[in-house]
């Protein structure tokens, strides 16, 4: 009886804690997909500014290019 208890009140603990944990990660892809977002906004109108300062940039000095072939550059 008592173990069933515990585990009852084990797993109403545990279901919180994940729906709390994907309540919070729903939230930060929210924040990821509007950072993304504003991200590829600024690149689109650097890129038709031909602004090629603002798109280097957006780059950083040791950062690396992987083509679609897996190539890196």
């Amino acid at each position: 009886m008592v173990a069933s208890i515990l585990l009852a009140v084990s797993s109403n603990a545990a279901m919180a804690v994940l729906q709390t944990d994907q309540k919070t990660q729903l939230k930060n892809h929210a924040d990821d997909e509007q950072i993304l977002r504003s991200q590829a906004k600024d690149y689109a109108i650097a890129f038709s500014a031909g602004d090629a300062k603002a798109l280097a940039d957006m780059r950083t000095e040791d950062g690396t290019f992987t083509n679609i072939e897996g190539l890196c550059a």
